[in-house]
């Protein structure tokens, strides 16, 4: 439940998008908006300096 909290948090942010795909049992899909994308090529190179 918690990863879900932190999650639908980031989604605010616009960082993902989220869709649900089957309400009961709960099945949620999450993508990478553009905007996080555009995000991937620094937090690659913060990941390589470490």
């Amino acid at each position: 439940m918690m990863a879900h909290r932190g999650l639908a948090r980031t989604g605010n942010d616009g960082l993902l998008d989220r869709v649900v795909i089957r309400p009961k049992p709960l099945h949620v899909e999450y993508t990478l908006t553009p905007l996080a994308l555009q995000l991937v090529p620094l937090l690659k190179e913060m990941e390589r300096l470490g």
